[in-house]
């Protein structure tokens, strides 16, 4: 919590985000909105926190807003939580773009490919966009009724992956 004068919580808002703290401020006032924004405080050790802020207009008896009011959330933990799971997403991502094996990844309901990785569009001969609009089936020489039992068989063993003869872009066979 914070309770003080306007002038102290600014020595507190981090540089990079005074201006648009303030501008929020203002413009809330100034149009009678409230605002909702995020912007970095230093704590009580020194450390830069991040706050979510919201808050309403107060207005006089004619209906002027003449101050606000409203609360700050620490969210610090939360988006610390959230950039770690965009780094781990990003490394994933890294992992199965760049994998030189072929990666397929197909939606088990009904066999789509979801997505591809760079080795798969090489290995098949079909561009990203074009592999995605595929099902497994269109690349399965095995029948429909074939791919569909070893599919199940997989989901029932959880296995999370296949090996099957394929046509490639080409009509080879692999």
């Amino acid at each position: 919590t914070f309770d003080g004068t306007f002038d102290a919580w600014k020595k507190r808002v981090h540089p990079d985000d005074l201006q648009a703290a303030e501008q929020a401020t203002l413009n809330a006032l100034e149009h009678d909105e409230g605002y909702d924004f995020e912007y970095r405080v230093k704590g009580a050790a020194g450390e830069w926190r991040i706050v979510n802020a919201q808050a309403g207009t107060l207005k006089d008896d004619k209906g002027k807003p003449i101050s606000l009011s409203g609360f700050a959330m620490d969210i610090t933990e939360r988006k610390q939580a959230e950039m770690k799971l965009a780094d781990s997403e990003e490394r994933y991502r890294q992992m199965f773009e760049t994998n030189p094996a072929v990666k397929l990844i197909i939606n088990p309901q009904n066999g789509s490919i979801v997505e591809a990785n760079n080795a798969a569009c090489q290995f098949y001969g079909y561009s990203k966009d074009k592999i995605i609009s595929l099902k497994i089936s269109d690349i399965n020489v095995l029948s429909q009724d074939k791919v569909a039992e070893e599919m199940e068989k997989a989901k029932l063993k959880n296995q999370l992956y296949f090996n099957f003869p394929h046509k490639l872009a080409s009509g080879e066979i692999r």
